[in-house]
């Protein structure tokens, strides 16, 4: 009777062990996954690819851009249609991106694009959907690069 509990005790242990050691690799999966989606944005938005563009959008998105003192708000399948028409089409900035806040439900990045004149930060809000992790809103500002203080000496 003792060896029976002793190899029960052993084979929950071992269930347990593999069972965190499974949920922490799903864990860095899911992490993982939140920065490529990064990465594919910025692919889309600054060199023009399009490519499964559909997939790296929520059905219920939002870009909100703020530009004049008036915000504009657009849906994904406006976001897609404007994306599409400037295919292959890379920006002329210099692109810089950070991942802010990032846990197993929700992820904070912020994208800066840098042209001549002016530089637009988008910051991106994704969150997982089912397996795969999504963008569900940006936000978008603008900063005059003449009057950024940061640049000058």
């Amino acid at each position: 009777m003792k060896i029976m509990i002793k190899i029960t005790l052993a084979v929950m242990i071992v269930i347990a062990v593999s069972t965190s050691s499974t949920n922490a690799s799903m864990k860095d999966s899911i992490k993982q996954t939140a920065t490529d989606v990064l990465g594919r944005y910025i692919e889309t938005v600054v060199y023009g690819i399009v490519e499964n563009i559909g997939e790296l959008f929520s059905d219920q998105f939002r870009q909100r851009t703020t530009a004049n003192g008036k915000v504009i708000t657009h849906t994904k399948s406006q976001l897609i249609n404007f994306i599409k028409k400037h295919q292959h089409i890379e920006q002329d900035c210099i692109t810089s991106s950070a991942v802010l806040e990032q846990n197993d439900g929700c992820s904070i990045a912020k994208v800066e694009m840098k042209y001549l004149e002016f530089t637009r930060i988008d910051y991106l809000m994704l969150s997982p959907e089912g397996k795969k992790w999504k963008v569900n809103q940006i936000v978008t500002t603008f900063r005059d690069n003449k009057t950024d203080v940061s640049e000058q000496p």
